[in-house]
């Protein structure tokens, strides 16, 4: 058995030697160091309790996890008691829960990694101070005070003095080690172990549907009194264990175990611990192909139903504003709908409802798609998704659970700025610096047709991707998950049962889309394959890349591939994309395209040199009080937005074309430049 589990340490420690940044449920592996620096609060303590309660404005529900400080190791805390806030919880039969965040028991014991938040509740819970995990679940470093060891979501520290005090003196940290002799103290009265497991069945299961796996061996006990059984934690990779509630406990004798599988439990090994405190470990893996969401209420576990929740059919996405402007952002979501819902997929009833003002992940029966503001998701997290379920019984019966609105929210610049977002539609395209929009879409709505995390890296819901890879097709396992939640769903709490989405043509495939200066017009020219089922074409026209309207319609399409469009309006700066829809009612859009046009005369010389340019470009005859000036290269995608300035640093940038566009109060001029 020491040999199983030193062999298990040693593949862990080779994986986080790999330079490759993975994501957790689309949280980037940030370093333990860094998280510790970047945070203004690190302190070991003990969950002693959690109780969940509605936000000021009754738009959301957080956890308020109450947690004794046992070391103070950074930032000036006053008390020894503090809130930690979790996103997500459950008021009478109302549940919110975040994928990813993190999920405190009471009685666990760890490293926090925090940063203050003053967040106002409907109703005070007590008067200590609030705390944020900045780095969400990896804000937590867990430990087992019986193995002197410790984990994170990608990481296991064998030894806590070793692999995390050492570590913590290196940085300059000094704290008095009051955990010390807690630890030694379990340490010492452990048993010796005498638990033996010699099989289970099936050996491959699914967690989360109530399906009952049979352990048999010996000296479990007569009765389970403390005994438990804990499997592999599907959402840190099986890095730690988790165990089923007290209801999911069929039967408990001396030779065998009746158990369900709960929901969350991965692929790996089983440990069986009796009343004593012995406990063994599988000689063999169980198999967890897929694992399906729960709702935890009043100590059972409920399987939530997916139904025509707001008169869609299902649920209707909205986008907010400038989501949806973001033609690259919608065709990678689009597609990633489409994984789950057209032909090849398992039908659940996903539609795009247009645009949205609405800029907020909350409780408003809004199901909105967006991009985060500043700072709010977690540092690290590339994106995010709130499911609210809500609850009814009648007369005293079981309670039935259903999906009634679901939230994404992703981070608008992919890792705080040190990667970029791969938004391409070609296999193979996403680089080392980039994380892969479409794998991460289809990923967090597969958490919204009520699939966990598993452990298998072949699947769209394994619990981690890494930057420059995809994982965009759903595997048959995968489809047998969502087909299962399906399957099991129905109309429940006067919500119809969820409507099956059908995709009965082949998708559109837009082979291309250019624009060109034709004089002083402006010609637009593309073509479409399976030009049957398009239903119609609008082209879309802003002067600023941010505000659209529709500039003219192509309709009753049944003749040709390509395109034409002629626009005759004099306008310098012209952005363009195309919005097609299919005969379904499916809406896709096109990239955007940047054309100015400098056939439009302007009475005032701006003289701009040297053109081309490799370092400095110099700007003349400007009045510098009021003036400003933006860079922004050929997508129109703005660089540098400078005030009151004589010249543009652009030796950084690579060799193309760019743009200066020069505001003043009395004009606005565009002019071309060339970067050698």
């Amino acid at each position: 058995m020491k040999s199983r589990m030193l062999l298990f340490i040693i593949a862990v420690l080779v994986l986080n030697s790999n330079n490759t940044l993975n994501s957790q449920g689309v949280i980037i592996n940030t370093p333990l160091e860094k998280r510790i620096e970047n945070s203004s609060y690190v302190v070991e303590g003990k969950v002693i309790d959690k109780s969940c309660v509605w936000d000021h404005d009754f738009k959301y529900i957080y956890t308020v996890n109450t947690v004794l400080i046992l070391n103070k190791i950074k930032g000036n805390i006053e008390n020894d008691t503090i809130n930690i806030i979790t996103p997500g919880g459950i008021v009478g039969y109302e549940k919110i829960e975040v994928f990813p965040s993190l999920s405190l028991r009471i009685n666990d014991i760890g490293m926090f990694i925090l940063n203050k938040r003053n967040i106002r509740f409907e109703k005070e819970m007590n008067s200590f101070q609030k705390f944020i995990p900045e780095y969400s679940r990896l804000s937590f470093i867990k430990y087992n005070p019986d193995m002197l060891s410790a984990y994170d979501d990608f990481i296991n520290y064998p030894d806590i003095k070793r692999d995390i005090y050492d570590k913590l003196t290196s940085m300059g940290l000094r704290f008095d080690n009051k955990l010390d002799s807690y630890v030694y103290k379990k340490t010492k009265q452990r048993s010796p172990d005498a638990v033996s497991i010699s099989s289970f069945t099936p050996t491959t299961i699914t967690a989360g549907t109530q399906s009952i796996l049979t352990i048999s061996g010996s000296d479990f006990g007569s009765s389970q009194g403390s005994g438990k059984v804990e499997f592999r934690n599907a959402d840190n990779g099986g890095s730690g264990y988790m165990s089923p509630i007290a209801s999911e406990y069929v039967s408990w004798s001396n030779t065998q175990i009746k158990v369900e599988v709960p929901s969350g439990a991965g692929t790996g090994d089983i440990r069986v611990t009796n009343n004593s405190g012995s406990s063994d470990v599988s000689s063999t893996d169980l198999t967890v192909t897929y694992n399906l969401t729960n709702v935890n209420y009043d100590g059972e576990k409920y399987r939530p139903n997916l139904v025509n929740a707001d008169g869609s059919g299902g649920i209707e996405f909205v986008f907010y504003t400038d989501f949806y402007n973001n033609a690259n952002a919608m065709g990678a979501f689009t597609r990633a709908l489409d994984s789950w819902r057209c032909s090849d997929g398992t039908g659940v009833y996903f539609v795009d409802g247009g645009s949205s003002n609405v800029d907020q992940a909350a409780n408003d029966d809004v199901n909105i798609i967006r991009f985060d503001n500043g700072s709010e998701l977690p540092s690290g997290v590339l994106g995010r998704t709130s499911v609210y379920w809500n609850g009814c019984s009648t007369g005293g019966g079981p309670i039935n659970w259903y999906v009634k609105e679901l939230d994404i929210v992703f981070d608008d610049n992919a890792g705080g700025g040190a990667y970029s977002w791969n938004f391409d539609e070609a296999d193979g395209s996403t680089s080392g610096s980039e994380y892969d929009f479409e794998s991460v879409a289809v990923h967090e709505l597969g958490h919204g047709h009520q699939l966990g995390h598993v452990i298998d890296a072949s699947q769209v819901m394994h619990y981690s991707i890494a930057n420059g890879q995809e994982k965009r097709s759903l595997s048959s396992i995968d489809l047998d998950a969502g087909n299962d939640v399906l399957d099991y769903s129905s109309g429940v709490c006067n919500k119809p049962a969820m409507s099956t989405y059908v995709c009965t043509t082949q998708p559109i495939d837009l082979v291309y889309f250019e624009g060109e200066t034709d004089f002083d017009n402006i010609k637009l020219s593309w073509g479409f394959d399976n030009i049957n089922a398009l239903d119609h074409v609008d082209v879309l026209k802003s002067t600023n890349g941010t505000d659209y309207s529709i500039v003219k319609t192509f309709a009753n399409i049944n003749y040709d591939r390509d395109f034409e469009y002629l626009d005759q309006s004099k306008t310098r700066e012209n952005y363009y994309r195309l919005q097609y829809v299919d005969t379904d009612g499916i809406i896709k859009n096109s990239k955007i395209i940047f054309i100015y046009n400098d056939k439009i005369n302007n009475d005032v010389e701006i003289k701009i040199y040297p053109n081309p340019a490799k370092n400095i470009i110099y700007i003349e005859n400007i009045d510098l009080k009021n003036s400003t000036c933006t860079f922004f290269n050929s997508k129109g995608e703005i660089l540098k937005e400078l005030k009151s300035v004589q010249s543009i640093d652009i030796s950084s940038y690579p060799t193309g074309i760019y743009f200066i566009k020069i505001t003043t109060p009395s004009i606005t001029i565009v002019k071309k430049v060339y970067k050698l």
